[in-house]
């Protein structure tokens, strides 16, 4: 913005009560998150599982993902999640990357 010049909000302060609450695109619930997890169930052919480790909400990891990564029950994945299209599990993986081990 150039100096001099002001936003809305500066230009009419009355309007500052009437900004909108939430990003015109979505609400917060439908944005992506990135979380710790750990994966519950994979296996060959089919995508896997895992949890989140801050609120134990499962997720789902696309078969060319966890076959990628070589993807093993109890690995520690670092994830970027998105709501997932059906009802079960809730999110949905988009990227993974393994979490470092740290007794090395």
């Amino acid at each position: 913005m150039q100096e001099g010049r002001r936003g809305p909000y500066q230009a009419f302060p009355a309007l500052r009560d009437h900004a909108p609450a939430a990003p015109p695109f979505g609400n917060a619930d439908d944005m992506a998150v990135k979380a710790r997890c750990i994966v519950t169930n994979s296996e060959e052919g089919r995508g896997a599982y895992a949890v989140r480790v801050d609120n134990d909400q499962t997720l789902y990891i696309p078969q060319r993902i966890a076959e990628a990564l070589e993807l093993e029950e109890f690995d520690e994945i670092e994830a970027i999640l998105v709501k997932n299209e059906r009802d079960e599990p809730p999110w949905m993986a988009i990227r993974v990357r393994p979490v470092p081990d740290e007794t090395a």
